[in-house]
């Protein structure tokens, strides 16, 4: 087999090879031939070597994503040791969001809501200037800053500053009340310019039935006030809950039905859609309620929704104002923090009577 092999190389070199001469410029060609050649056969040499990179960095990324997710995210504790673990629970409640109504109500409505506004919104916060015009002559005028909560977390703040007080003689008194359902406490500045606060344990209140107009107008008006007793209960106190639970200005400036009317079914305020009710005052209401003695008509804006009485005026028969509640700020069913209603008391302290030896 081998010298046939032999045979066909020596045949081919005498005959077909005789008379080529393989020169430098031949082997040239060959080799760029072969580099030709050798691309060829690898058409997607150069896409192949951006791709890989690429999806080099892709799948990196996609490791570390996978190793943030198990890894920060479902850590592993020892049994019956959690004590390294951060603790991140909060106790700010968020009641639901309050929807304002449009639609037209009845004088029996509007009476119905503000007699039971505890039941139509969770917390409030706002701030408003109160004035009155007493039967004396005298005049008071306060702002009144406030939040207070209805449901879930019970508790309330409540800042009052003397913008004018001739009652008194004193201007610009502050006085801060905060409560909770255990503690409710005052904070003041004295007369000799000694920081005060008082402390009291309270109580929750007892939910009451529903107060029909009925029954709310049936109740003695004399004075003192109407007795609280035979009304809804109230959370907060001071001068902020006579705006959010107007109980009393309902059952005695609204019990005579012919003698106001609705002004106007839907007026915007702050925000809120309230009813607009005005009419005459009765003396024995302009008497109750220790105001001026020529106090005879009055106006309340009165939010649909919840029953809050957001704005209120009285008048003269000049049509001058004898008190007013006007509002500056009102939000409903804000998200409410316990730590709210419990004071800051560094720099204050009891009174020296309250004081342990």
């Amino acid at each position: 087999m081998n010298d046939i092999f032999k045979n066909i190389g020596k045949a081919l070199d005498d005959t077909a090879l005789k008379d080529i001469h393989f020169n430098e410029k031949h082997k040239e060609k060959v080799r760029q031939r072969l580099r030709k050649g050798h691309k060829k056969q690898h058409p997607f040499q150069s896409i192949f070597k951006h791709l890989l990179p690429i999806a080099v960095i892709g799948l990196f990324l996609i490791g570390v994503s996978y190793f943030m997710v198990t890894e920060l995210t479902e850590q592993p504790v020892a049994k019956g040791d959690r004590s390294q673990e951060p603790t991140l629970e909060t106790n700010l409640y968020i009641p639901p969001i309050q929807e304002e109504f449009y639609g037209e109500i009845t004088k029996e409505d509007v009476v119905s809501k503000l007699l039971n506004s505890i039941d139509y919104f969770h917390s409030a916060a706002g701030k408003f200037e109160e004035h009155k015009i007493f039967q004396d002559g005298s005049t008071r005028t306060l702002g009144v800053t406030y939040k207070v909560s209805t449901k879930n977390e019970i508790g309330g703040y409540e800042k009052l500053i003397a913008l004018d007080d001739n009652t008194t003689g004193i201007k610009n008194d502050t006085q801060e009340y905060f409560y909770n359902n255990k503690k409710s406490w005052l904070k003041y500045t004295a007369l000799n310019g000694q920081k005060i606060y008082t402390v009291s344990e309270s109580k929750q209140k007892p939910k009451r039935d529903i107060v029909t107009p009925e029954q709310a107008f049936s109740i003695d008006l004399q004075y003192p006030p109407i007795s609280y007793n035979k009304l809804r209960e109230r959370p907060s106190f001071g001068s902020s809950s006579m705006s959010l639970f107007a109980y009393e200005k309902a059952a005695s400036y609204l019990r005579h039905m012919g003698d106001w009317e609705i002004e106007k079914q839907n007026e915007a305020l702050l925000g809120h859609n309230t009813i607009v009710l005005a009419g005459k005052m009765d003396k024995e209401v302009t008497y109750s309620d220790n105001l001026k003695g020529t106090t005879e008509a009055f106006r309340f804006w009165v939010d649909k929704d919840t029953g809050i009485l957001v704005k209120s005026e009285t008048y003269d028969q000049n049509g001058e104002l004898t008190s007013y509640v006007h509002p500056e700020r009102l939000e409903v069913n804000v998200p409410i923090d316990p730590q709210e209603f419990i004071p800051n008391l560094d720099g204050y302290q009891l009174p020296s009577k309250h004081k342990k030896d």
